[in-house]
């Protein structure tokens, strides 16, 4: 729990938990709890109240800001507000997302390693099909690799569509939704 020194609506210390400063200045040194019946009326006038903070949604094109707080019955009360953000930083977050979500469905066809792998190796079969024809498992290896490329291929061309949307339809857009990805 955090605390507050209000004293005719006005804060006079720091929010804190309780701590050996803010029993001093309560008055209590020495006390390891804090006082059990909130507010606790101080000899300087002032009062010690629990804090409280009123939390709002929040998405992630938004920013929050907490007042300052004010006496609302026996605590201090701290409410949040949310704004949005500029439509080109709320843009620039989706595009982003989207960026992590077309390395997120690549990965899950084939991770880095593999891939890095998979180009020396494609490498080395155009060099083998320079010399002499493909062997059947060349020929199948060469297939498959083929494929997972067509499908690295097609997750990115569409991450680039996605980025191209209206800033209204990329902003409403669920990036993680599979059917986005088609």
């Amino acid at each position: 729990m955090k605390y507050v020194i209000e004293k005719n609506g006005s804060v006079v210390s720091p929010i804190s938990v309780w701590i050996p400063g803010l029993a001093k200045r309560c008055g209590l040194s020495g006390s390891v709890l804090a006082p059990k019946n909130l507010p606790y009326s101080l000899s300087n006038g002032g009062n010690l109240r629990a804090v409280r903070l009123e939390r709002v949604p929040q998405t992630k094109f938004q920013t929050v800001a907490e007042n300052p707080g004010s006496v609302i019955g026996d605590e201090w009360v701290i409410t949040q507000t949310v704004t949005d953000k500029p439509a080109e930083q709320a843009r620039q977050i989706q595009i982003m997302d989207i960026k992590a979500e077309a390395t997120r469905r690549i990965e899950e066809i084939t991770p880095l390693w593999k891939q890095v792998a998979g180009g020396e190796r494609a490498i080395e079969l155009i060099e083998i099909k320079l010399e002499r024809p493909w062997s059947l498992e060349e020929k199948i290896e060469a297939d498959y690799l083929k494929a997972k490329r067509d499908k690295i291929s097609k997750i990115r061309v569409k991450s680039n569509e996605l980025e191209m949307l209206s800033n209204a339809e990329l902003l409403a857009l669920n990036v993680s939704e599979d059917a986005n990805w088609i």
